[in-house]
């Protein structure tokens, strides 16, 4: 019974939640009043895209119909302010890229204003005032725009979850190195162990001396420190230092002439 009952009283409890909802709107004021601050953020957005359609179609006449040039005009305006407006509110957005973004957006106002003053002004003077307003608005687009190139890449490039993107790419390219490397030094030292394995057993089989001597006469070095490499004598010392060779044999004459 209980149960019926409160199924019933569903209806009525629903219209008075509504109720109770709208006088408490009524207490907060009007619609707009509730909804400033999106009315503001919708009013200055239009605001940029008004100047945008203004400075397009003014350069569009002036550049007699050049599709590119007029497309650069809503490039410093309207355009980057919904992205600067969209890194402020960038939930994991730091202080520093808080501050880009507002810079952001005060320059896009600052744009639309003097974009929008150019395109009005180009519509009072006679051809050849026209020509350097046009000029004045393509320049100072192309300026406008690079400055907003160059903050959209220090946001992203400071962006915390691009930061740690990056240093664990850093990390697993550094392991993968790492890894690499000891697999080299691995078959590195494997190779070892057969050659001294292969040596050992040369050793066995044909004596010390004779490998000895046939690696001396392969690699061109002195292995048991006699000065000699294979049987030969060394000529290296003399070759590389004639002033030391001349020095000694001065001190140790061998070949003296004889005295009569």
């Amino acid at each position: 019974m209980s149960e019926l009952l409160k199924v019933l009283n569903r209806p009525s409890q629903k219209k008075e939640q509504e109720k109770q909802v709208e006088m408490r709107d009524k207490k907060r004021g009007p619609w707009i009043v509730r909804n400033i601050k999106w009315v503001m953020f919708c009013f200055f957005n239009a605001v940029a895209f008004v100047f945008d359609a203004l400075a397009v179609t003014t350069v569009y006449q002036l550049t007699n119909s050049n599709i590119l040039l007029s497309a650069l005009s809503i490039l410093p305006t309207g355009v980057p302010m919904l992205m600067w407006e969209g890194g402020w509110l960038y939930p994991l957005a730091d202080k520093k890229q808080k501050e880009k973004s507002l810079w952001g957006v005060v320059l896009s106002i600052v744009s639309a204003l003097v974009v929008g003053g150019c395109a009005i002004l180009a519509t009072l003077g006679d051809d050849n005032f026209r020509f350097w307003i046009s000029a004045f608005m393509l320049v100072w687009c192309v300026i406008i725009v690079i400055v907003h190139g160059v903050l959209a890449a220090l946001y992203f490039y400071k962006d915390p979850v691009i930061q740690r993107d990056h240093e664990l790419q850093v990390t697993i390219a550094e392991n993968a190195h790492q890894s690499e490397t000891l697999r080299e030094t691995e078959t590195l030292l494997r190779d070892v162990e057969t050659m001294l394995t292969k040596e050992q057993e040369l050793k066995a089989r044909f004596g010390d001396s004779e490998v000895n001597r046939a690696l001396e006469l392969l690699l061109g070095i002195d292995l048991n420190g006699d000065g000699k490499v294979g049987g030969r004598k060394q000529q290296q010392q003399t070759n590389l230092h004639p002033a030391r060779t001349f020095a000694s044999e001065t001190e140790n004459p061998t070949n003296q002439p004889s005295k009569k």
